[in-house]
């Protein structure tokens, strides 16, 4: 009985043992499994993981969709900068001036301003392409206006004139610049000559402070045998040169130039040089002496276009007063040149550096006599204009023909003008010297001087 007890817990024993092994095979197996399952998602986990580098779209440079910098460098090659900027500057003619500025690559803009006085200056402004070919600029959006200034220099006002304007605009050769006005013809034959270069740099500084104000004031202004020439000098500067007759063949010239006060109106001067010139028969300089150097003064302008000077060294000015000679539209050429009647004839030449008209009538009685009249004159689109400057002289040479000269009178006043004939005219006041002659047209005074030489 004992003994049959002892074989069923021995053999219970071992079935229990055996359940235990196989159980803990399957476990481990199952363990190893699990890490197997474990392990193969590690791994895909890691293959997602890494996915996109070779799945998601590649990213390029939008090479197409965007500019690219060779084409862009090779566009500039080949098209360069824009043109007008061989041309940008001021451009100016007596109180006119045209400043010439780049518009975007290829179109120019133009700054049209005219001073009537002082206080007051009509302007225009417009743009457009510019033309190579025949260096012409065509516009039609022109805006003009009249602006009236304060004594301050400030705007009072602004008036519109007209919008959307057109003519153009050309540059020529050695500077110039032509302008076609379709609307006023404002500058019918003028040419307006290269003055200042304005630096693209300084473009704000033009903007607030405008162009030079002494462009208000330039041209010639005059009494008798006087004239003074205005003129700008850099941005802000005046330059004058003033013309004394003495006589037809000599005249004393003064030169300076100094700082606007745009508030006072006046220009001080340290840097004035004087010399006395004399002329040859034919016009040209025989001799300049100089006066004198660094001279002081100022000139103050004035209401009614008028123009002050006051001279520290000779007081040469003291109490007169310069009025502004306006200047014609174009040159009088048809005076230009010899004309005669009988024994008289007329010699009319014109001066650009002064903008006066010189005549020299010559009449003689004999040929040991002769009488000069020697007049300078302004021209106001019609006829020239001597106003109490002309000079009356009797000429007499003796027999070793050694010539005496005795003046007459030197506050002459006359006036010529041609008639629908074609004569020459000659008006005098003060002795009606000329009255009931007239004047034929010899030629231009170089013809008439190739022949004789001939």
């Amino acid at each position: 009985m004992k003994k049959a007890l002892v074989i069923l817990l021995a053999l219970a024993m071992v079935l229990s043992l055996t359940a235990c092994g196989s159980s803990s095979e399957e476990t481990t197996a199952a363990k190893e499994e699990t890490t197997a399952e474990a392990a193969e998602t590690t791994e895909a986990k890691e293959e997602t993981t890494a996915a996109p580098e070779t799945e998601a779209p590649e990213t390029e440079a939008p090479e197409t969709e965007e500019p690219s910098t060779e084409e862009a460098s090779t566009e500039a090659e080949e098209d360069g900068q824009n043109p007008v900027m061989n041309f940008i500057g001021v451009y100016a003619y007596e109180r006119a001036s045209i400043e010439v500025e780049c518009e975007g690559t290829e179109n120019a803009k133009f700054t049209v301003m005219w001073g009537s006085s002082a206080a007051e200056h009509r302007e225009w402004t417009m743009s457009g392409k510019f033309d190579e070919a025949t260096q012409t600029v065509e516009y039609d959006n022109c805006a003009c206006k009249d602006v009236v200034f304060n004594e301050d220099g400030t705007v009072e006002s602004e008036t519109p004139v007209y919008e959307n304007g057109t003519g153009s605009i050309t540059f020529g050769e050695d500077m110039t610049l032509t302008w076609k006005d379709d609307q006023d013809h404002a500058a019918d034959d003028m040419v307006f000559e290269y003055a200042s270069f304005v630096p693209e740099e300084s473009e704000g500084e033009a903007e607030e402070d405008g162009q030079n104000p002494v462009m208000n004031f330039i041209g010639v202004y005059a009494y008798e045998r006087a004239s003074i020439k205005v003129e700008c000098e850099g941005t802000e500067n005046a330059l004058f040169t003033v013309m004394w007759s003495s006589s037809a063949a000599e005249h004393r010239e003064w030169t300076m130039s100094g700082k606007l006060d745009v508030a006072a109106q006046t220009v001080d001067y340290d840097n004035c040089f004087c010399k006395d010139v004399v002329f040859t028969e034919d016009g040209t300089v025989e001799s300049e002496t100089t006066v004198y150097e660094n001279g002081t003064g100022t000139f103050t302008f004035g209401e009614g276009n008028t123009l002050t000077w006051v001279d520290d060294q000779d007081n040469a000015a003291e109490g007169i007063v310069f009025e502004y000679m306006t200047p014609a539209a174009n040159v009088a050429e048809a005076f230009l040149g010899m004309w005669s009647c009988g024994r008289a004839t007329i010699d009319i030449s014109f001066e650009e550096e002064t903008d006066i008209y010189r005549v020299q009538i010559s009449w003689s009685s004999s040929a040991a006599e002769k009488t000069a009249w020697q007049y300078v004159c302004a021209y106001d689109g019609e006829k020239l204009i001597s106003d109490e400057n002309g000079l009356k002289s009797n000429l007499i040479w003796d027999e070793n023909g050694d010539m005496t000269t005795e003046e007459v009178y030197n506050d002459g006043t006359a006036t010529f003008e041609i008639d629908a004939e074609g004569n020459l005219l000659w008006n005098d006041a003060k002795e009606n010297a000329g009255e009931d002659m007239l004047f034929m047209f010899d030629g231009p005074i170089e013809t008439i001087e190739e022949s004789v030489e001939e």
